[in-house]
């Protein structure tokens, strides 16, 4: 980061930290004023993904409840909101994806569903999985 001779502070930090500094100004008279000044830099985000326990979800059978099933978002900002895509085909006829991201549930019907579950973050990050 860089302070600039009209004291405009730009940049981009690369680490978090407390900075301490000291700014002197000095005018036309050559009259010179001085203050010490803090910048806290927080933390960034870390990227927003989904997992699940295995690459593949457990098959169904109609009329059989569903294995409860956790998808699970790490990083970006908590809380996270789960939605099935409206780019997905179709999410199973008798099964839901809560708020925490469970897929729960009776299938009622038998085949093969492909879909796409998005989670987003409190800062509106995305992720996505198949």
């Amino acid at each position: 980061m860089t302070l600039s001779s009209t004291g405009q502070i730009t940049g981009t930090p690369t680490a978090a930290a407390t900075y301490n500094f000291t700014v002197q100004v000095k005018d036309s008279q050559n009259t010179t004023a001085t203050a010490n000044l803090s910048i806290l830099v927080n933390p960034g985000p870390t990227l927003l993904t989904i997992t699940t326990t295995s690459s593949q979800l457990p098959t169904g059978t109609v009329s059989t409840a569903y294995p409860a099933t956790n998808l699970t978002a790490s990083g970006g900002t908590p809380p996270y909101a789960w939605s099935v895509t409206t780019a997905a085909t179709t999410f199973p006829p008798g099964l839901t994806l809560g708020s925490t991201g469970q897929i729960t549930g009776t299938p009622t019907a038998a085949a093969t569903f492909n879909f796409t579950v998005q989670v987003t973050d409190s800062v509106n990050s995305t992720a996505t999985t198949n």
